[in-house]
């Protein structure tokens, strides 16, 4: 069908390329750009209209090579890498010359064997040759063996002398792995290595998952048949022109380091390396063309209807995956993958919930998916005490995530041993807080119903019945007690006195409060009287808090305010952690807390970190995480103000009309502006860290006192037991 399909479109644009030449070619290259797991697809069709219309393949080689030049000055690592493919397809379907592809390939090894360029780009070079040659190196062997020879023996001289990972990453290996890996290749470079050498044991034939048909001699995705026939009698070839990469000693803009292997289910090494490799490959390009990003559009692009929505079609690319060329365990493979990257340290390339959507909607699609993600899930399990925690969190998020959209069916009885475990063991602690994040996406009593019904009744034991909020003044010997009465009455839901009467009241009831810090006491008042009044749901403490934010605003005057604000919010939600996160979150998304502050409550002493542990390191992260995002967001806007100037004035040239230059001064100050607003975000963005920073160094001084500690007592209990 598919052979077929190709031969009738091929048919169709040969009679109408003449007069849409550039758009079809067009289309062609940003189908290669975006959906590299079809590039033999397109190459071939590239080829049967080539062997008619010559003029047609030309302009694709050119093309190709005008993407292969944009990408290398935009350091465009992924448009490389299918435009390279793309070109040996276009060798294998008789467009490319062979000598103009060993030229390109060259090129690139040209780069690697610099000393001078830099480390990272010369990595780079040897991934793009290594990962080009599974799609031509059959017919470099018939027709260039001795220049594939020479390539190979320059790749393995590069391999020989490039440094090993742990030397290149610093020391930080064991900090960017999720957990300790020692057998096989580290990093990318190291197993598109391991690729070659088995592309070389296999004698260059091309791998099975790229050809159709059982022939092993053949060279393209179509060995035989009409297509092939017909490629084969066509003596139209081009030539593509030289590569000049450029600035090959400063560092690639969209590439940090390369990126580390991740190996989870020990059954996929039985697959060969080579299609295991193609597949993950594969995935990745789907997974970046599927994640809902615009930035791989191009910028004129971005704002068409339709864009963001054809890139954040998660069942679309759930289908393009499934439908990948099959090979044996493949849907280990896909899941592998998708929880590698996932997983991936410091951040990974997407979205945590763009992974976790993907692996549902690969289960709806085919149910023989469930069972590599309960082996998955299962040997993570068995490593949850050498997982990182930030791979521990994303772990829960998207456990919970996932059960939820499957009606939390899991074999929850093979974990019900960890009800039996100590507090602090690893596997307890890991199932207890999936259960409290699976409870923030239902509630209890069907999750209590699930676990009875899969013979896991003692986790039942790990959820937290009671969630309910508590109101630090309701006793009534409180000496606020009244007051703190009055208080809600007057900012309840049924009452809702108007911002001016609660601040008059505030200023006259509150102004002298009894106790060493009257403000401080005024301030968590206020915010315990809002959040328990707004108790009943999300939205409700929102209104609440939105309707008396100049009242909160007055009220949170200085750093030990705030500090009074959040140990409010603790002390309302002290038995439930989600509504803890939720609502210190949006105090500070209102500027009501800064992200510095909750950092420094957070950190403040070791007893009290062990203390608001269910909750401290997600509010750790999101604080941290806002300072930055929104400088980030700043440089953003400067750039595009900026280029907006230059396009102006250069639009405008030397004459300019008046209005012309007050548009000019207006961006100009709107740049200024910018440029005020992002020195302050950074200066708040280095606060933030270098307090965090102080704070965890004081706090691994004190854990590291308090083990001591607790070592010598347990000590000095023995000797006295043996005594």
């Amino acid at each position: 069908m598919l052979e077929e399909g190709v031969l009738n479109l091929a048919n169709f644009l040969i009679r109408v390329v003449a007069d849409q030449s550039d758009f079809v070619l067009d289309i062609v290259m940003k189908c290669v750009r975006k959906l590299g797991s079809k590039v033999s697809v397109y190459a071939a069709l590239v080829g049967l209209i080539n062997a008619e219309l010559p003029d047609f393949g030309k302009a694709a080689v050119n093309a190709a090579h005008a993407a292969l030049e944009d990408a290398l000055r935009d350091d465009d690592l992924v448009t490389l890498k299918l435009v390279l493919r793309f070109c040996a397809e276009l060798a294998n379907c008789g467009v490319l010359y062979m000598s103009g592809l060993v030229g390109v390939l060259n090129d690139f090894a040209v780069v690697m064997d610099d000393s001078q360029a830099h480390r990272l780009k010369r990595d780079a070079s040897a991934m793009l040759i290594m990962g080009t040659l599974p799609w031509c190196c059959a017919r470099l062997k018939q027709d260039k063996k001795d220049d594939l020879e020479d390539l190979v023996a320059v790749i393995k001289v590069y391999m020989s002398r490039r440094p090993p990972v742990t030397e290149l990453l610093s020391g930080t290996l064991r900090i960017l792995q999720p957990f300790p890996m020692s057998d096989g290749p580290l990093d990318q470079v190291e197993e598109a290595w391991a690729l070659v050498q088995a592309l070389a044991e296999a004698r260059w034939s091309r791998p099975a998952c790229l050809r159709r048909g059982s022939d092993e001699n053949g060279y393209g995705l179509f060995s035989s048949g009409p297509i092939f026939g017909r490629l084969s009698r066509s003596q139209n070839q081009h030539q593509i022109p030289t590569l000049r990469p450029e600035q090959l000693e400063a560092a690639p803009r969209t590439l940090a380091f390369i990126p580390l292997c991740f190996r989870l289910l020990p059954t996929l090494q039985q697959v060969p390396i080579t299609a295991r490799w193609i597949v993950r490959d594969h995935v990745s390009d789907i997974l970046l063309y599927f994640a809902g990003s615009r930035d791989y559009f191009p910028a004129e692009e971005r704002k068409l209807p339709g864009v963001g929505a054809l890139k954040g079609n998660v069942l679309e690319g759930a289908k393009q995956i499934l439908n990948l060329p099959s090979v044996p365990k493949f849907e280990g493979i896909v899941v592998e993958t998708i929880i590698g990257e996932m997983m991936r340290l410091p951040a990974p390339p997407h979205k945590s919930v763009f992974y976790a959507s993907m692996l549902v909607e690969l289960c709806k699609l085919q149910s023989t998916v469930a069972p590599p993600i309960g082996a998955a899930v299962g040997y993570l399990f068995d490593a949850i005490g050498r997982l990182q925690a930030e791979c521990l969190d994303r772990l829960e998020d998207w456990l919970s995530f996932h059960l939820s959209n499957l009606e939390f069916k899991w074999l929850w009885g093979d974990w019900a041993m960890v009800s039996s475990y100590p507090d602090h063991h690893p596997q307890k602690r890991f199932v207890s807080r999936l259960l409290d994040r699976v409870l923030r996406l239902t509630y209890f009593e069907r999750v209590e119903v699930v676990l009875r019904k899969e013979d896991a009744a003692p986790l039942v034991s790990l959820l937290r019945r009671d969630q309910s909020a508590v109101y630090p003044y309701e006793d009534p010997s409180h000496p606020l007690h009244r007051l703190a009465a009055e208080l809600r009455d007057r900012v309840s839901l049924a009452r809702r006195d108007p911002c001016e009467m609660l601040q008059e009241f505030v200023n006259k009831s509150l102004a002298d409060l009894p106790g060493p810090d009257p403000s401080r006491e005024r301030t968590r008042m206020l915010v315990a009287a809002m959040v328990f009044e707004g108790r009943e749901s999300f939205s409700h403490v929102l209104g609440i808090l939105g309707r008396y934010l100049d009242v909160l605003r007055n009220a949170l005057e200085t750093v030990e305010d705030e500090e009074a604000a959040v140990q409010a919010v603790t002390e309302v939600w002290v038995k439930s952690p989600q509504n803890c996160v939720m609502v210190m979150d949006k105090l500070v998304a209102m500027k009501l807390v800064a992200p510095v502050s909750l950092v420094r409550w957070l950190l403040a002493d070791y007893d009290q970190c062990r203390a608001r542990e269910p909750y401290m390191w997600e509010l750790l992260s999101r604080a941290i995480s806002k300072p930055v995002t929104l400088v980030a967001t700043v440089r953003s806007d400067l750039d595009a103000a900026t280029a907006e100037l230059d396009a102006l004035r250069s639009s405008a040239g030397s004459d300019r009309d008046p209005a012309v230059q007050e548009s000019i001064e207006a961006k100009e100050n709107r740049i200024d502006r910018i440029r005020a607003y992002l020195r302050r975000s950074e200066d708040e963005q280095d606060r933030m860290l270098v307090s965090s920073l102080k704070s965890l160094v004081l706090l691994a001084d004190q854990c590291a006192r308090a083990r001591r500690l607790e070592r010598r007592t347990t000590t000095k209990r023995r000797r006295r037991w043996r005594r």
